[in-house]
This record gives C-alpha cells, sequence and structure tokens, in this order.
C-alpha cells in the first residue's frame, strides 16, 4: 500500500514540476533596447560651423539644374532682396530672413538648421533645415511671388552647405536623375554673400 502511495506521490510531482518547466518556458524576452544614433559632429566642429555661418546673407545667384540664374529673371537687382540669417542657438543654429520687393512686398521666415557634419578645413558639411514659418504680406508681381518660392523651396530642400575661398556660402542638394542608378544629376543651389562683404 505504502509503495502505492509513494508511487502516486510520484507521478504527481513529476506531472507539477513539467508543468513549471512548460510554462518557464512560455516567457518571452524583452525586446533589446537600441540606443539612438550617435551625433558625427563633435562640439568643436560645431563651434567652427557656428563661427563661419552666423550672420545675415545676401542672395546673389541661384542654380537650378545645372544652370546659373540671378535672384530673379526680369527684376533688376536693386528692387529686391532676398536673405538669410543664422544666428548662434545653443548647441545649433536659429534660421530666420525675408524677401523684399522694395516699397511692395514682405516676407519674413524664422526656423531652425540642424548642423549635421563639418569639415572644418574645406569648410563644408551637411545640415537640415526644418520649422519653417512664414509671414507675408501680398504682392502684387506674379514674377516676385514666383522668385520667392523658388527661393524658399531651395532653402528647405538643402542639404549640403560650404563656403568657398571668397567667403560666398553655397547652399544646395543634389538628386539623379532618374533615380540613384542614373549617371545624371541634377543641383539646385542657393549663392549667398555675406552683408558688408565683397565676395561674390
Amino acid at each position: 500500500m505504502k509503495k502505492l502511495v509513494y508511487c502516486l506521490l510520484g507521478l504527481v510531482m513529476m506531472s507539477w514540476t513539467a508543468g513549471c518547466k512548460n510554462e518557464t518556458a512560455s516567457v518571452t524576452t524583452p525586446p533589446e533596447v537600441t540606443t539612438p544614433p550617435e551625433v558625427t559632429i563633435t562640439p568643436e566642429e560645431m563651434t567652427r560651423a557656428v563661427e563661419d555661418m552666423k550672420g545675415i546673407w545676401i542672395l546673389k545667384n541661384v542654380q537650378t539644374d545645372n544652370v546659373m540664374e540671378v535672384v530673379c529673371n526680369g527684376m533688376s537687382e536693386d528692387k529686391i532682396q532676398m536673405s538669410v540669417n543664422f544666428t548662434p542657438m545653443g548647441y545649433g543654429i536659429g534660421i530666420s530672413g525675408n524677401a523684399v520687393e522694395y516699397d511692395t512686398y514682405s516676407k519674413s521666415f524664422g526656423g531652425n538648421c540642424l548642423i549635421e557634419s563639418y569639415d572644418v578645413t574645406a569648410k563644408k558639411g551637411k545640415l537640415k533645415i526644418t520649422d519653417l514659418m512664414q509671414y507675408k504680406m501680398h504682392s502684387a508681381s506674379p514674377e516676385f511671388m514666383n522668385c520667392e518660392t523658388r527661393y524658399l523651396t531651395y532653402l528647405t530642400k538643402a542639404v549640403d552647405f560650404s563656403i568657398n575661398a571668397n567667403g560666398q556660402l553655397e547652399l544646395s542638394n543634389t538628386v539623379k536623375k532618374n533615380g540613384s542608378s542614373s549617371p545624371v544629376s541634377y543641383k539646385s543651389a542657393l549663392y549667398f554673400s555675406k552683408e558688408g562683404s565683397s565676395g561674390k
């Protein structure tokens, strides 16, 4: 009789142990925590980028599909001005500016400029302009409105920037004509001279 009791007790223990193993096996492992991508620009590079870019820059030329053009075709340069102002702001740059048709129209804008990388020696790097807010008055000139739209479009799409030997700032974006496999690329760019300088 005792042997029968021990056998039954042994079977119960084995069944309970197996149940525990199955329960343990069903516990899922929590997902692995991933770290955010590291910043690719050092504090020293950021300091130099901000120092090189800060100030008011006046738009001098526009490049569309590899063709260099004036700021606004059909309009005299002494009647219009488009500019951008980079202002040091913590670990980055604030951006503002305007598009002015003297005596008739003015549009102001402001936003953020994230410097993603900067080669101090070559004075070129990567950036991203975001959160651009616009404040405007109405213009009766369709030509100026088209130029202003192009200016703000190229500004927000810019991903590359550089400052050449003449002190001219270039903000640009180069894309392939029919995707990444195409040998043909098109560049849209804005070229600025710093206010008060003779850079061309």
